[in-house]
Parts: structure tokens; sequence; C-alpha cells
């Protein structure tokens, strides 16, 4: 199938567990302004790993990978000049989830913001690819607890970054190339067992930051269950 556009949560709604899907303009550009200078500047204030276990960020560098991974498993009580744009983001990848059916309409979004041990809770991230060196490898999640991915990017292409694609194999073999069509305060879904990658993120100019994404999977937080 070729790529469904859509400007709503019903338009997604109806491709997500099927189809590659961009769903334009889901969360405004001065949010995802105000948001990347925000994780940017939390990132810079913390070292790699401090924190583990509640608020923090790593390294991935692993089978030809190469991004920061913020972990916000405490997001409540990240500092209130995060915390607004963030959980704005997070919101919308719940309602994201409920109209995809990963989640039903009566589930909570505070309470499955916490540690539910063996069963499955929300997992707030956010992907940061610096621009020259970021890049995630070929890769695909075993779909036990949601069978859509769904991911909002907060950078703007050709000035924050360029490259960057993510490239998504579908049943047929073929592959899906998400570049000019998604765009800053865009939201992409698709269906989670397909393998995906993202090129690696190169300079746009000399202000260039990077690229980032915010997601927010479903699962026991002690299993990712990627596949490579």
């Amino acid at each position: 199938m070729p790529l469904q556009i859509v400007y709503d949560l019903e338009g997604l709604a109806r491709h997500a567990k099927s189809d590659v899907c961009v769903f334009k303009n889901a969360i405004d550009s001065e949010t995802c302004d105000r948001l990347s200078e925000a994780l940017l500047k939390w990132q810079s204030t913390r070292q790699p790993n401090e924190g583990r276990g509640t608020n923090w960020w790593y390294n991935v560098d692993k089978d030809g990978s190469d991004f920061k991974s913020f972990m916000f498993w405490d997001v409540l009580d990240v500092a209130p000049w995060l915390r607004g744009d963030l959980l704005a983001v997070y919101k919308r990848l719940f309602e994201a989830h409920v109209s995809c059916g990963t989640l039903s309409v009566d589930d909570d979004f505070e309470n499955l913001l916490g540690d539910r041990g063996a069963q499955p809770s929300l997992d707030p991230l956010a992907f940061y690819y610096p621009p020259g060196t970021g890049v995630f490898q070929r890769h695909a999640h075993v779909p036990n607890y949601q069978l859509t991915q769904v991911l909002v990017n907060i950078t703007k292409r050709g000035r924050d970054y360029a490259g960057g694609e993510t490239l998504i194999e579908e049943d047929d073999g073929s592959v899906v190339t998400l570049g000019e069509c998604f765009d800053q305060g865009d939201m992409f879904s698709f269906p989670y067992r397909h393998f995906h990658s993202v090129n690696a993120v190169l300079p746009a100019g000399h202000s260039s930051i990077g690229r980032i994404s915010v997601l927010m999977p479903f699962h026991p937080r002690s299993d990712t269950a990627i596949r490579y």
C-alpha cells in the first residue's frame, strides 16, 4: 500500500494496523521548538546514565546505531520548564494509542505512566540524533502489547537537520521512505512488526541541532523485544 497522509486521529486509526501513515501537523510548531530546546537543555545538565531508573539519558551505540535515548520513567517529576510541553506531546501520543486500539478510552494516562512490573506500561522516550553521527540500524519489534508504533518528529527538516529519513519495510518487500513528507509536528504510525531504520542524520547548516523524535511505546519496562 502507498503511504497514507491524514489530518486527524480518525484518519490515523483507519490505516494504523495495516499501512504506513503520516498524520500532518499533530503538534504545533511552537510547542515543537520549545520542547526541542528544553530537551537539549535538560540533556546538557546531566551526565549519561545520571539518575538511571527515573529520568535519564544514555548513548545507544550498538549494531551500528548511534543516537541518544532520553528515558522519562518519572516524567511527572521533571522540571516545570520541560514538563508542560513534554506531557502535552505524550498525551497526544496517548490519544493516538487509544485511536489505534493499543489502549482503550477507559485507560488512565497517569496510571499507565507508572512502572507496573510484568504488566505493560507507557514508556515515555525521546530519541536524539545529533547531526553527523545519528543513525538507527534496521530493526523490528515483537508486537506483544501493541500492533502499531506511533512517533512524533519535533525538529524541522532542512533547518535542524538533513537526511534522517525513516525507512519502513512492508510485507511485500517494498520500502516506504518518510523524508520530505515527515516534518516538524507530524506523527507517523506503522505496523509494529515491520522492520524499520533511520538513515544517517546530517547537518542542514551551521545552527543544525539534529533530529529529535518523541515516542511512547506500551510494554513492560523490562521487555523491549527488539529484533535486528
